[in-house]
């Protein structure tokens, strides 16, 4: 038994110390450890908001009017940090996490992993362009392939709300099941899972490319207005119960906070490493 708690202890460590970016959008685009910044395009400002009761400053993207002469749809762009993973020449393997907040209705494209962007200004952006690969649709569920929400349950992303959302993706799992495929949170809760994501496989569709890109599309599938607080990337696949410890949105960069259990694990790893200090 000690010797299995000891494994759960070590296991819990070094699966926390997996590599993770955060960008918080404190009026600027940095990257909150001093990796790379995020890119920007089209209309973004800085605004002060209020979530859960907290201050925050956050960043404000308007979708563009090309007609009119006004700057293309917003989106923010990253060079990939994580590089390829899950046995193929991209990233298979990643989770995102978001806080966002979208007023209005209708579809909203929050990722396009492809190795080009969309945002050119025009409606169709011609077939070098990629559509979005993660999306809320007009019923605030979130997924891809017509598939958006799991058979009973209820949760559903809330228009206008500060919300937490988080993308988990492993496309290395080639299993006929779908326990590690495509899933959607909504504050910690799971929402959907796409049981058969169009073009899902090791180097597919949702493989990261050399840059990907937030909030995208090529046929401008995005709402009037949104807002983002938070921004996390992460270079491996989140379970449920690190999801759920991520919880809901915060002012302040996304923090988890493990459940008792956990808590135990760290508590005996701390001892274990003070008790071999001491030997």
């Amino acid at each position: 038994m000690r010797n299995s708690l000891i494994f759960a202890a070590i296991a819990f460590a070094g699966a926390s110390q997996a590599a993770t970016w955060t960008w918080t959008f404190d009026s600027n685009y940095n990257e909150l450890g001093g990796g790379t910044s995020l890119t920007s395009n089209g209309n973004i400002a800085f605004e002060a908001d209020t979530i859960n009761g907290e201050a925050a400053t956050v960043a404000k993207l308007t979708k563009g009017d090309f007609l009119g002469g006004q700057p293309a749809d917003p989106w923010l762009g990253l060079v990939n940090p994580i590089g390829a993973n899950g046995g193929g020449t991209r990233t298979n393997v990643y989770s995102i996490l978001m806080d966002v907040r979208m007023p209005g209705t209708g579809w909203q494209s929050l990722l396009q992993s492809g190795s080009s962007h969309a945002a050119t200004g025009t409606v169709d952006a011609g077939s070098g362009e990629n559509d979005g690969d993660w999306f809320i649709n007009t019923a605030n569920g979130l997924g891809i392939s017509g598939n958006y929400t799991d058979p009973g349950n209820s949760t559903l992303f809330t228009n206008d709300v500060w919300t937490r959302i988080v993308l988990t993706i492993d496309q290395s799992n080639t299993a006929t099941g779908d326990d590690r495929a495509y899933k959607s949170y909504v504050n910690g809760v799971l929402q959907n899972t796409v049981q058969s994501p169009s073009n899902f496989g090791l180097d597919g569709r949702y493989a990261l490319g050399s840059s990907f890109w937030f909030f995208a599309d090529e046929d401008r599938e995005v709402r009037d207005v949104w807002y983002v607080n938070n921004v996390m990337v992460f270079d491996r696949y989140l379970t449920a119960s690190e999801v759920r410890d991520f919880g809901g949105a915060q002012a302040g960069a996304p923090t988890a906070v493990p459940e008792p259990m956990t808590m135990s694990l760290l508590a005996l790893g701390a001892w274990i490493a003070r008790k071999r200090k001491k030997a």
